[in-house]
Protein backbone atom coordinates (compact mmCIF):
# COMPACT_ATOMS: atom_id res chain seq x y z
CA UNK A 1 0.00 0.00 0.00
CA UNK A 2 3.03 2.25 0.47
CA UNK A 3 4.26 1.84 -2.69
CA UNK A 4 1.03 2.37 -4.44
CA UNK A 5 0.89 5.88 -2.76
CA UNK A 6 3.98 6.70 -3.38
CA UNK A 7 3.88 6.42 -6.51
CA UNK A 8 0.45 8.57 -6.28
CA UNK A 9 -1.30 5.21 -7.76
CA UNK A 10 -5.14 4.31 -6.39
CA UNK A 11 -4.89 2.05 -3.21
CA UNK A 12 -7.83 -0.27 -3.35
CA UNK A 13 -8.50 -4.27 -3.55
CA UNK A 14 -7.70 -4.29 -7.47
CA UNK A 15 -5.03 -2.60 -7.25
CA UNK A 16 -3.27 -3.95 -4.33
CA UNK A 17 -4.23 -7.19 -5.22
CA UNK A 18 -2.92 -6.33 -8.43
CA UNK A 19 0.77 -4.99 -7.01
CA UNK A 20 0.91 -7.76 -4.87
CA UNK A 21 0.65 -10.32 -7.41
CA UNK A 22 3.45 -9.03 -9.57
CA UNK A 23 5.97 -8.47 -6.70
CA UNK A 24 5.06 -12.33 -5.99
CA UNK A 25 3.69 -11.05 -2.31
CA UNK A 26 0.13 -11.90 -3.05
CA UNK A 27 -0.14 -15.12 -1.18
CA UNK A 28 1.96 -14.33 1.52
CA UNK A 29 -0.01 -11.71 2.59
CA UNK A 30 -3.13 -14.09 2.55
CA UNK A 31 -4.18 -14.24 -0.96
CA UNK A 32 -6.86 -12.36 -2.45
CA UNK A 33 -9.91 -13.66 -0.45
CA UNK A 34 -8.26 -12.68 2.49
CA UNK A 35 -7.48 -9.45 1.16
CA UNK A 36 -11.58 -9.02 0.17
CA UNK A 37 -12.77 -9.51 3.90
CA UNK A 38 -10.11 -6.94 4.88
CA UNK A 39 -12.18 -4.66 2.17
CA UNK A 40 -15.68 -5.56 3.51
CA UNK A 41 -14.46 -4.39 6.78
CA UNK A 42 -13.54 -1.06 5.53
CA UNK A 43 -15.32 2.10 6.31
CA UNK A 44 -17.66 3.25 3.60
CA UNK A 45 -17.69 6.55 1.87
CA UNK A 46 -21.60 6.83 2.72
CA UNK A 47 -21.05 6.81 6.14
CA UNK A 48 -18.35 9.48 6.18
CA UNK A 49 -20.32 11.95 8.29
CA UNK A 50 -20.78 9.45 11.19
CA UNK A 51 -17.07 8.94 11.46
CA UNK A 52 -16.01 12.53 10.94
CA UNK A 53 -18.29 13.18 14.03
CA UNK A 54 -16.86 10.41 16.04
CA UNK A 55 -12.97 11.50 15.02
CA UNK A 56 -14.60 15.25 16.09
CA UNK A 57 -15.88 13.99 19.46
CA UNK A 58 -12.88 12.30 20.09
CA UNK A 59 -10.46 15.25 19.25
CA UNK A 60 -12.07 17.20 21.33
CA UNK A 61 -11.98 14.77 24.10
CA UNK A 62 -8.19 14.65 23.78
CA UNK A 63 -7.66 18.58 23.92
CA UNK A 64 -9.67 18.49 27.11
CA UNK A 65 -7.27 16.16 28.77
CA UNK A 66 -5.04 18.11 27.34
CA UNK A 67 -5.83 21.43 28.27
CA UNK A 68 -7.18 20.02 32.00
CA UNK A 69 -3.63 18.49 32.01
CA UNK A 70 -2.09 21.90 31.39
CA UNK A 71 -4.27 23.74 34.22
CA UNK A 72 -3.16 20.92 36.92
CA UNK A 73 0.06 21.60 35.76
CA UNK A 74 -0.33 25.65 36.83
CA UNK A 75 -2.19 24.77 39.61
CA UNK A 76 0.21 22.68 41.17
CA UNK A 77 3.42 24.57 40.27
CA UNK A 78 2.19 27.59 41.72
CA UNK A 79 4.21 29.98 40.08
CA UNK A 80 1.13 32.48 38.95
CA UNK A 81 -1.60 33.45 41.31
CA UNK A 82 -4.71 31.74 41.66
CA UNK A 83 -6.73 34.54 39.61
CA UNK A 84 -4.54 34.26 36.86
CA UNK A 85 -4.17 30.23 36.76
CA UNK A 86 -8.46 30.03 37.09
CA UNK A 87 -8.45 32.98 34.42
CA UNK A 88 -6.12 30.91 31.58
CA UNK A 89 -8.10 27.68 32.92
CA UNK A 90 -11.22 29.47 31.86
CA UNK A 91 -10.00 31.00 28.22
CA UNK A 92 -8.41 27.52 27.75
CA UNK A 93 -12.43 25.95 28.17
CA UNK A 94 -13.96 28.43 26.19
CA UNK A 95 -11.29 27.82 23.10
CA UNK A 96 -12.16 24.51 23.00
CA UNK A 97 -16.05 25.30 23.21
CA UNK A 98 -15.01 27.79 20.48
CA UNK A 99 -13.54 25.20 18.01
CA UNK A 100 -16.30 22.89 18.72
CA UNK A 101 -18.75 25.01 17.05
CA UNK A 102 -16.63 25.95 14.25
CA UNK A 103 -16.94 23.72 11.20
CA UNK A 104 -16.16 23.40 7.42
CA UNK A 105 -13.12 22.14 5.58
CA UNK A 106 -9.24 23.14 5.80
CA UNK A 107 -7.05 23.37 3.46
CA UNK A 108 -4.04 20.46 3.25
CA UNK A 109 -1.41 22.93 3.15
CA UNK A 110 -2.52 24.83 6.61
CA UNK A 111 -2.87 21.43 8.53
CA UNK A 112 0.89 20.91 7.06
CA UNK A 113 2.10 24.19 7.81
CA UNK A 114 0.54 24.25 11.92
CA UNK A 115 1.87 20.64 12.61
CA UNK A 116 5.66 22.14 11.22
CA UNK A 117 5.25 25.02 13.38
CA UNK A 118 4.20 22.81 16.32
CA UNK A 119 7.30 20.39 15.73
CA UNK A 120 9.76 23.17 15.10
CA UNK A 121 8.65 24.78 18.59
CA UNK A 122 8.75 20.85 20.17
CA UNK A 123 12.03 20.12 18.67
CA UNK A 124 13.66 23.91 20.15
CA UNK A 125 12.28 22.18 23.26
CA UNK A 126 13.74 19.32 22.94
CA UNK A 127 10.50 16.66 22.86
CA UNK A 128 10.76 13.90 20.95
CA UNK A 129 8.29 12.63 18.33
CA UNK A 130 6.45 8.89 18.40
CA UNK A 131 4.65 9.14 15.46
CA UNK A 132 5.45 8.67 11.59
CA UNK A 133 5.18 11.88 9.50
CA UNK A 134 4.33 11.00 5.58
CA UNK A 135 5.19 13.10 3.13
CA UNK A 136 2.37 15.69 2.47
CA UNK A 137 2.32 18.43 -0.32
CA UNK A 138 1.79 21.48 1.67
CA UNK A 139 0.55 23.56 -1.01
CA UNK A 140 -1.60 20.76 -2.34
CA UNK A 141 -5.54 22.31 -2.43
CA UNK A 142 -6.84 19.21 -0.83
CA UNK A 143 -9.07 19.83 2.26
CA UNK A 144 -10.08 17.83 5.37
CA UNK A 145 -12.75 17.81 7.70
CA UNK A 146 -11.80 20.92 10.69
CA UNK A 147 -12.04 17.64 12.87
CA UNK A 148 -8.56 16.80 11.71
CA UNK A 149 -6.77 19.92 12.96
CA UNK A 150 -4.82 19.45 15.97
CA UNK A 151 -5.45 22.29 18.15
CA UNK A 152 -2.27 22.23 20.44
Amino acid sequence: MIALGENQQAIDLVTLTESLHRVGELESSGGAPYLAALADGMPRVSNVEHYARIVREKALLRNLIHATHNIQQRALEGEDGADTILDNAESSIFALAEDRVKAGLIPVKDIVRDNFERLEKNLSRGQKHHRRFHRLQPNSTSCFPACSRPNS
